[in-house]
């Protein structure tokens, strides 16, 4: 059996021909994230999103609030490197997740077993090209997994870099595989590689 993988959809090559059972997770489905990340106008960072579009608010030990209120100290949840801010749009998205209770649970436990064993896709990168991994991506010595090759683009994402704590980029995908699929050891890690 093979292990369950985030295939990044694009519409500059066919995924869909290589992986036709994977699972879409962007966010017009029921599974995506609903925390978007945004730049900044003048480039000031990047913020954080809800569902409807509003900056997202956190307080002192940022849980996200309702809005910016005057007796309640928060602050806007804002970032220097779009990495950084995907990682806590995925945080955010998993505090979601698991602290559903009642009814809310049972409807995330029915839609995490409706994608066990497959594979997910959605729009994410799979590594960030802004931080690449330095034991591959930095030495010119890339490596070509056949399962993600793709017409026009070098390399999907460092097979040599599998296991050894290659930073993936941040996505609410790799935590619903590991949600999905708690019996499976995945060979990546999703924090930033050093």
């Amino acid at each position: 059996m093979s292990i369950p993988q985030r295939i990044q959809m694009s519409r500059q090559y066919p995924w869909r021909d290589r992986h036709p059972d994977a699972v879409i997770i962007d966010r017009r489905t029921k599974l995506g994230n609903p925390y978007s990340v945004s730049r900044i106008f003048g480039g000031g960072g990047w913020a954080i999103r809800n569902d409807e579009g509003l900056i997202v608010y956190l307080d002192d030990d940022e849980q996200e609030v309702a809005s910016p209120q005057p007796h309640l100290p928060c602050h806007a949840a804002i970032f220097q490197t779009k990495a950084e801010a995907s990682q806590f749009a995925v945080d955010l998205f998993e505090r979601r997740v698991t602290s559903a209770n009642g009814y809310r649970r049972e409807i995330w436990r029915g839609w995490l077993a409706e994608i066990q064993g497959y594979d997910v896709a959605c729009w994410c990168p799979l590594w960030d090209e802004a931080r690449p991994c330095p034991r591959c991506h930095g030495s010119g010595g890339l490596v070509y997994p056949t399962q993600l090759q793709r017409p026009g683009r070098e390399v999907a994402t460092c097979g040599a870099c599998e296991g050894t704590g290659f930073a993936r980029y941040p996505c609410h995908g790799d935590l619903l595989l590991r949600l999905a699929n708690p019996d499976v050891t995945f060979p990546w890690t999703v924090t930033l590689c050093q």
